[in-house]
């Protein structure tokens, strides 16, 4: 029972949606990007990168062969498409052709290029009042099972040994 979420008030999802008005606008980028396993890589690409040669870049050095072959252009993309960190920079770039600095991703690390922008509308408050409802009740339940699944290793006297996970050799498997 403790760690199912509960009701989620009205107000709670107004103040949500007041405190984070970036994400209920339909604003949208375009951009292109290098994506490279090795931060050494990309810190090698990043210094030869710029506009006019930015494309070619992609084609040799990107390992994201869904566009690396169009020059690493994604097209157009609205906030909540792409993982957090290579959103938060895309937006950010100021101008089409602006290059970014290294972003480090869970697929690898990316360089940016904005290559468009379009400025949307903020979405009404009717219109998302559902989506933000199901957020915060899934972030809700999230915290009370870490909470439950904490006092269940607690109870248990759970402890676990760095040390010897950090022994194991899992190279014979």
């Amino acid at each position: 029972q403790e760690y199912r979420s509960g009701p989620v008030a009205e107000d709670e999802v107004r103040s949500y949606y007041d405190s984070h008005p970036d994400e209920f606008v339909s604003d949208r980028v375009e951009a292109s990007h290098i994506l490279v396993k090795e931060e050494k890589t990309a810190r090698e690409v990043l210094a030869k990168a710029g506009p006019d040669n930015f494309a070619a870049l992609a084609k040799e050095y990107s390992i994201d062969r869904s566009n690396s072959g169009r020059g690493g252009q994604l097209g157009f993309f609205g906030r909540g498409r792409m993982v957090k960190e290579f959103e938060e920079v895309a937006f950010a770039l100021k101008k089409d052709g602006e290059i970014s600095d290294i972003v480090k991703t869970r697929f690898g690390y990316h360089i940016l290029m904005r290559t468009g922008r379009e400025d949307g509308t903020a979405k009404a408050f009717d219109e998302v009042k559902n989506q933000i409802r199901v957020k915060l009740i899934n972030e809700q339940r999230k915290e009370r099972t870490a909470a439950f699944v904490g006092k269940l290793k607690e109870a248990a006297r759970y402890r676990l040994d760095s040390d010897a996970l950090a022994a194991v050799d899992l190279s014979n498997r």
